[in-house]
């Protein structure tokens, strides 16, 4: 019978799981999980952050938006505190950039210090960016970054 662990989520969930996969989520996601428990302040703030994306689906789904519309608002919910904004001049990123999962499918483009980069893209698209030069990658960034 496999190891079990337990893992605790930053909201302050826990949940048990084989511990091959546990060492796993905590290698990949090291800001959302942790063997022991996050402390309050950060539990606190993450749980604000789920009842803001909670409320603003119900927004979306109020104005009759499709449920494709919904999970796509999902995906780039930032989960960043709301009094730290995403950068928006290009000069605020920087490399080396890094295309990585975030989850049901989606990846997101982030900069050497964790900051996503534009919206979420798929598996495909983030691992061909990851296969680019630097260069190539900066460009990429530049031209995500005038899309918004």
């Amino acid at each position: 019978m496999p190891e079990k662990m337990n893992l605790h989520f930053k909201d302050g969930s826990t949940t048990e799981m084989d511990a091959i996969d546990a060492r796993r989520v905590l290698r990949d996601h090291p800001t959302e999980w942790s063997a022991s428990a996050f402390p309050a302040d950060v539990q606190k703030a993450a749980q604000e952050d789920a009842e803001a994306l909670r409320m603003h689906l119900a927004q979306l789904r109020h104005e009759g938006k499709s449920e494709f519309e919904v999970e796509k608002a999902r995906v780039n919910w930032s989960g960043a505190p709301k009094s730290n904004p995403q950068p928006s001049d290009p000069a605020d990123f920087t490399a080396p950039f890094e295309a990585r999962e975030k989850g049901r499918g989606w990846w997101g483009i982030f900069d050497s210090k964790g900051i996503q980069v534009g919206g979420g893209i798929r598996e495909a698209d983030g691992k061909s960016f990851n296969d680019m030069s630097e260069e190539d990658k900066q460009e990429y960034v530049n031209a995500e970054l005038a899309k918004s």
